[in-house]
């Protein structure tokens, strides 16, 4: 053998076993990808009634049941459960997490997760269980699941709260507070969420209004947690052009009943 040549298989070999010196390796491209398909879940449909359940907050059992394709050992199984897009009704996940299998290639399964919910809830849901490998193939399967409760009126709002003129800043940004008391008859912990439309009089409704509102403590500075208080602020940047907003505040319970919609106007002043 020529020494050239045989030098050069000798380092690609070299090469070779440096490049698998790991304990997985990624999946052969003639490999097919792993796949989910014929997702159900059952129950499809969970209902309550003020006389059997009462208002409480409940965790429910939900089971999976899908097929599963080219599963390997290294590929990830996982689901979530959101809330079914609305009109004007921001996405809220439910539940989510990875899914343990036992088994590797095809096969069905059945898989049980624990949803928390509340017996004033009433909305639909989409479930989704994914599967990727390592290098990110893989799909997913969707179905839905329908939530049933019951409420016995929308929340209300107490108050709604902004300065009418607010002094645009010469440098930098100053922040704008929003605010809104709200509570709900039925407990507070059956308001779904608080939320503003943020309107130009100039040029129409902000991109991504509505905007939600919080009573967490934390989240806009809100200044605490629970109180019915919720907040939001907006950075009011010297470079702002002086115009009026029309600000309507509403809120949704789990039942998606809505509140009157309380308004203000906020203007940004030179």
């Amino acid at each position: 053998m020529n020494k050239f040549f045989g030098a050069i298989l000798l380092s690609a070999v070299s090469i070779a076993f440096l490049g698998c010196d790991s304990t997985t390796s990624p999946r052969s491209l003639l490999d097919d990808a792993p796949g989910v398909s014929n997702l159900s879940v059952s129950p499809a449909i969970v209902s309550f009634t003020e006389n059997a359940d009462g208002f409480k907050d409940t965790t429910i059992t939900l089971k999976l049941q899908f097929d599963v394709q080219n599963l390997a050992s290294t590929d990830v199984l996982q689901y979530n459960i959101s809330t079914k897009p609305k009109d004007r009704f921001p996405v809220k996940t439910g539940a989510s997490g990875q899914l343990k299998m036992g088994e590797t290639g095809s096969f069905s399964t059945s898989q049980p997760v624990q949803f928390r919910t509340t017996t004033t809830n009433i909305w639909d849901y989409v479930v989704n269980v994914f599967v990727n490998d390592s290098s990110g193939y893989g799909n997913y399967a969707q179905t839905e699941l329908r939530v049933n409760g019951f409420s016995s009126a929308p929340p209300k709002i107490l108050s709604a709260e902004n300065e009418s003129e607010f002094q645009r800043p010469e440098s930098g940004s100053k922040k704008a507070y929003f605010k809104a008391t709200v509570i709900d008859v039925d407990g507070d912990s059956t308001i779904y969420g608080v939320f503003l439309r943020l309107i130009s009089r100039r040029t129409g409704e902000a991109s991504n209004s509505p905007f939600e509102l919080f009573d967490d403590g934390d989240t806009y500075d809100d200044s605490a947690k629970n109180d019915s208080v919720y907040t939001i602020n907006f950075p009011i940047y010297s470079g702002n052009r002086p115009e009026t907003y029309d600000i309507l505040y509403f809120a949704i319970d789990n039942a998606g009943m809505v509140s009157d919609t309380a308004r203000t106007t906020f203007t940004i002043v030179e």
